[in-house]
């Protein structure tokens, strides 16, 4: 056993030891590597065995000595310093010395010297053993301390864990009998559930035996009601007998005291009417002498009156005339300015790009019989081939020139009256009501479907091992009891929002780990359900502008909701298939007609834009719209690859087509809901820029964002067919009719909005675009892939709306601006393939849309094309890019393919149809090594037709 330390904890102990046994081993390290050095004069030899030369000589002077002498010297005078000097040169000093020092007699022997050295080494070996015992007792010493230290560090130890031992002993106790606690509780609980049980069947016996005993009773006591009834009525009838023969009697005598009084009032209205007569009379003598007077009186005044007013209205009408001819003036100028902005003369020689902005009164074209809202649509029917033709049919026999035919064509276009109609608006709203009777079927539909897929689950779900599963549960918990207190549409209070933001933050905060454990866990404990019931809050039925809660707590609640799907594909599932995205389409619906409606101020100001009533609310709902969707159509490919080339059993093909039929249940609730028609909307509204508005940038990228996602999961769900140019002829989504309708959802009017809003810039040989942000970028961008997915769809449909007057030149501008924007800055290719590739699907074997990209000024979009980096003709994978989009554009075009052939050189594109011509033959010969190759050429050959020649050009 050790000695005791004075340290009464056992850590510090612990460490007090630890530090002591460091220092003692260092303290052992420096004694052992200390070496043990004695002085033996071994140094010197015969010429240095001089008596004492060293003690003849002067003694050392330490700093005092030299301080003192300083301070001597200092307070000297020069003259005393020369003479000191040559004081202390005494003559003969140094050869007296010489002698001195080289005397023999100052030589010891041989014999001396030799004795003197062993005297010495005696000396230091006595020295160097008593420093050798010294040292080794010193470590003894400390050796036997560490010893000491090293047993007290041990037994420190042993105590430690003998206490360790006992507390861990005692936590052992104290869990078994928290489990033994628990057990007892949960048999007392499952006893009390019984008894319940057992109550509520014989509650529910007693209450059934109730209800046949008063269902006896009301039988007996409706038949005595109904021969009461019975007899009341006959009673009623004879009761109404005597009624009609009292009223007879009673009328008879009213006539007869009629007469009478009607004799009586006629007697008196004939003395009333002789004595009026007479006062009528005298009543007009007197008015005749006061007329006479006043009439004399009037005349006078009247005169005077009449020259002033003569006067007067001279001068009025001097005024009013040059106030007409001054409007008359302004007015014309007004209009022929009006005329030369909106009429766009010789439209046929200007490429500037023409205002978005609609016309307050609508144009009408008498020729074509069609109505034009804006200055876009008044350009495009103008240059359009269907005007031109029907301008020729118009004039036969008469060859008119390019202004003669401007001319014609502009006296044609004539305001629309007011009450014109027009039938695109008539058909318009003939969609809509079969869209909202669609809807109310889908809703019914789709109800029934999630109440019988929530009957079928079991009745407890197996909740996985997370490790915040208590804390999700509390949150859960606790925004049910806040929904349960609350009854009611009445408005929260913010004691109890902010209690429901914190639970909703905490919920939010563990799903933004990413988790899939603690997102399964959330929807087992109910918190879908339990979110779903926070975000409906909002009464759909009432457009009033208050809440029962902030929307920030609404944009929380969605947040949190798109948090727990996101990624997660059992969490989108169960949404898809409970049903419970039908709501949440409901609420979007809703909010996008709160906040479509016009403010009560905005009616003084007509240019009051949509952008700036962006709703929070709305941008978190297409958010989470969007993540649940995008998470389900890449399951569904992941799934679809997985299983291409295999047999799938009937029970996966059963369990594909309802996943495809509830997909396409949902999407075309979406579309028939009016969600589609109310962003297209709004996209046609925004005619400005975005550069400096992150807000509207954010939420147009979240409505592009759900329409993309909308059309690859319609897409996904689709029959495709296996050629590029056949169509759907089923579209149970109604997606593709709607984006029919509404020009591609308004797409091409919204980047023409954000790009072109200024009018076409000026484009130099050096001159370079102004750069866009970031997020302008990323709206263009998410908008032209967009386009793309329509055109994997249904490539007519994407040719048609993009064809179609007006938006066609919108879409020839964006592409021109956009392939000379990209050009100057490398980091958007990206952005500049699918440009590239949107205008090849909308000049594939389209006349009327090859023609378009040809026209404008110079250099048009098909030079542009030609006129790209070299890197695009010289690199096989850029090549891929642009060679087919070139092909597109010039075949079956003989203009097309002129202008190709001076802008380059077409053996380029016959190498490159020849080689996809050999590697389509390699593909057909071995199939299964070139399977992945043969979708890239594919819509190629397509292009150029059934043959698979390549086109014949003349260089």
């Amino acid at each position: 056993m050790p000695r005791t330390r004075p340290s009464s904890n056992p850590r510090r102990g612990y460490a007090e030891a630890i530090a002591e046994e460091e220092t003692l081993s260092k303290q052992i390290e420096e004694e052992e590597s200390k070496l043990i050095l004695v002085e033996t004069d071994e140094g010197e030899s015969d010429y240095g065995n001089t008596l004492s030369s060293m003690e003849s000589s002067q003694r050392t002077l330490d700093w005092s000595d030299v301080s003192a002498e300083f301070e001597r010297y200092s307070v000297m005078s020069w003259a005393e310093l020369v003479d000191d000097t040559i004081e202390s040169r005494e003559p003969g000093h140094a050869l007296h010395m010489h002698e001195k020092l080289s005397s023999p007699s100052r030589k010891r022997s041989k014999a001396e010297s030799q004795k003197r050295h062993e005297d010495r080494q005696v000396k230091a070996q006595k020295k160097r053993e008593q420093m050798q015992d010294k040292k080794n007792r010193k470590l003894k010493v400390l050796h036997e301390k560490i010893e000491e230290v090293r047993k007290w560090k041990d037994y420190l130890l042993t105590k430690k864990k003998d206490q360790l031992d006992v507390k861990q002993k005692r936590a052992e106790e104290m869990r078994q009998r928290q489990l033994q606690m628990v057990v007892k509780k949960a048999q007392e609980e499952e006893a009390k559930a019984n008894e319940i049980a057992f109550i509520n069947s014989l509650e529910a016996s007693n209450k059934r035996h109730d209800i046949l005993a008063r269902h006896q009773g009301h039988e007996a006591r409706y038949n005595d009601i109904m021969e009461e009834r019975q007899r009341k009525n006959e009673e009623k009838a004879a009761k109404e007998e005597a009624v009609q023969e009292r009223k007879k009697h009673l009328e008879e005598a009213r006539l007869a005291k009629m007469e009478a009084i009607q004799k009586h009032r006629k007697n008196q209205e004939e003395k009333m009417l002789q004595m009026r007569d007479q006062r009528e009379m005298a009543r007009e003598m007197a008015a005749k002498e006061k007329a006479r007077d006043r009439e004399e009186r009037m005349s006078a005044l009247q005169a005077a009156q009449q020259a002033k007013e003569e006067e007067m209205q001279k001068k009025i009408q001097q005024r009013h005339d040059e106030t007409r001819r001054r409007h008359s003036q302004l007015m014309e100028q007004k209009r022929e300015k009006a005329i030369e902005l909106s009429m766009l003369r010789h439209y046929r020689t200007s490429d500037v790009a023409p205002q978005q902005k609609p016309y307050t009164k609508k144009k009408f074209c008498s020729l074509c019989n069609v109505l034009i809202p804006s200055e876009v649509y008044l350009l495009s029917h103008l240059r359009g081939r269907k005007h031109r033709e029907i301008i020729l049919e118009k004039n036969k026999g008469i060859s008119m020139t390019e202004e003669e035919m401007e001319n014609f064509a502009l006296k044609s276009v004539v305001e629309a009256s007011s009450g014109q109609s027009d039938p695109k608006e008539l058909a318009e709203k003939e969609r809509q009501r079969a869209c909202k009777k669609r809807a109310r079927k889908l809703r019914q539909r789709m109800a029934l479907r999630g109440k019988e897929y929530e009957n079928n689950l079991p009745s407890k779900l197996q909740v996985p091992d997370s490790q915040h599963k208590a804390k999700l549960q509390k949150s859960v918990k606790d925004i049910n009891k806040y929904l349960q207190q609350q009854s009611g549409a009445s408005v929260w209070d913010k004691v109890k929002v902010s209690a429901l933001d914190r639970a909703l933050g905490e919920i939010s905060r563990v799903m933004e780990k990413r988790d899939q454990v603690d997102q399964i866990a959330l929807r087992c404990f109910g918190g879908l359900s339990t979110l779903s019931r926070v975000i409906l809050l909002i009464d759909t039925t009432n457009h009033a502008k208050t809440h029962p809660v902030p929307i920030k707590t609404l944009c929380n609640a969605a947040t949190a909701f798109r948090l727990t799907c996101r990624n997660c594909y059992d969490n989108c599932q169960y949404i898809l298939y409970s049903s419970k995205l039908a709501p949440v389409v409901e609420l979007l619906m809703h909010q996008l007609n709160v906040n479509s409606e016009p403010e009560a101020d905005s009616s003084k100001d007509a240019d009051v834009s949509k952008t700036s009533r962006v709703n929070p609310l709305v941008g978190c709902l297409l958010q989470l719209l969007t993540s649940i969707l995008h998470c389900l159509i890449r399951q569904k490919r992941t799934i679809t690859n997985t299983d291409s080339g295999k047999s799938t059993s009937s029970a996966k093909q059963k369990q594909a087509d309802t996943f495809d039929q509830w997909a396409s249940d949902i999407i075309g609730y979406i579309v028939t809901c009016g969600i589609v028609d109310q962003l297209a909307e709004y996209l046609n509204s925004v005619q400005g820029p975005i550069d400096t508005d992150k807000s509207t940038a954010d939420f147009l990228q979240h409505s592009l964002g759900l329409l993309a996602t909308m059309t690859r999961f319609s897409a996904s769900t689709l029959k495709s067919p296996t050629d590029l140019f056949l169509s759907h002829k089923e579209d149970s989504t109604s997606l593709l009719m709607t984006l029919r309708a509404t020009g591609l959802a308004g797409i091409i009017s919204l980047l023409y909005g954000i790009l072109l809003h200024g009018g076409t810039p000026a484009r130099g040989s050096t001159a370079a675009p102004p750069e866009l942000p970031e997020h302008t970028l990323s709206v263009v961008s998410t908008g032209i892939k967009m386009l793309s997915s329509v055109a994997s769809i249904d490539l007519h449909l994407l040719q048609g709306a993009m064809g179609a007057e007006g938006i066609s030149l919108e879409f020839r501008h964006i592409a021109t601006y956009l392939i000379w924007y990209c050009s100057h800055f490398t980091e958007c290719s990206d952005m500049l393939h699918e440009v590239i590739l949107i205008v090849g699907y909308f000049s594939l074997q389209n006349t009327d849309n090859q023609m378009l990209i040809q026209s404008g000024h110079t250099p048009t979009l098909l030079q542009q094309l030609c006129s790209l980096p070299f890197q695009y003709f010289s690199d096989p994978k850029l090549k891929e890019v642009l060679f087919p989009s070139l092909i597109c554009c010039c075949y079956g075009n003989m203009e097309n393919k002129i202008i190709l052939e001076q802008e380059m050189s077409c053996s380029l594109l016959v190498t490159f149809l020849e080689e996809k011509l050999q590697e389509q033959t390699r593909n057909e010969l071995l199939p299964t090594a070139a399977s992945a190759r043969e979708a890239n050429c594919q819509w190629l050959f397509r292009s150029t037709g059934k043959s698979q020649n390549p086109p014949a050009f003349s260089r």
